[in-house]
């Protein structure tokens, strides 16, 4: 075990001293995607509402699995593995706070707020959708694999998880959504039972 700490501690400080103005400049757009959050919201409420009965399931499902799934690992998991963040307990890590980037060194340390990292919360929020989507819609697989390598990369990069820590957020999310297409398909077959169901009550009451 404490070669592998070792080993995610050296693979952490790679990738987050690997410094570059252009990755400074979008790796905070993939952890505080703030913006397109409001486009999202408004897509799925358009779809919920104009889809159909498959669509709308599946649309209801993935916002609960997400809540779902942020819910499990920040409130279970990462209470029980109880790892500080990496800028809690390395000294020279580079994180973005307030719109700069800052290294941090020990004497600083004291005066963070003792915060959890393993699972990271945003790896097994963007896995759980890529894999549930992709799922469903295999023409998204190659830009959801994408987008979620990148979501991954810049918690690294911006001195909040270790690798292991992404790593583990993204079998959380994979596991999820394995379970909510299996929800999925049985929301489905009860729907479609009870739409015959009914058929037939109502051929038989005329």
């Amino acid at each position: 075990m404490n070669t592998l700490l070792k080993l995610d501690q050296e693979l952490f400080f790679i990738l987050n001293h690997a410094r570059s103005p252009l990755l400074d400049l979008i790796m905070p757009w993939f952890s505080y995607f703030s913006p397109v959050s409001y486009i999202v919201f408004l897509f799925l409420a358009w779809r919920i509402i104009r889809g159909g009965t498959r669509e709308r399931v599946f649309w209801l499902l993935l916002i609960l699995g997400v809540v779902m799934t942020d819910a499990f690992c920040a409130r279970v998991l990462k209470p029980l593995a109880g790892r500080p963040r990496p800028y809690l307990t390395l000294d020279g890590v580079t994180i973005f706070k307030h719109g700069e980037w800052i290294t941090l060194h020990k004497g600083a340390m004291g005066a963070m707020k003792m915060k959890f990292s393993w699972p990271s919360c945003h790896a097994s929020n963007i896995a759980f959708v890529s894999a549930f989507m992709s799922m469903e819609y295999r023409y998204v697989l190659i830009p959801m694999v994408v987008l979620t390598i990148l979501v991954c990369y810049s918690r690294i990069y911006l001195g909040v998880h270790y690798p292991f820590d992404v790593f583990g957020g993204v079998l959380v999310g994979c596991s999820a959504a394995l379970f909510m297409r299996q929800l999925f398909h049985l929301l489905l077959q009860a729907i479609t039972n009870f739409h015959a169901k009914w058929c037939r009550t109502l051929r038989h009451g005329d």
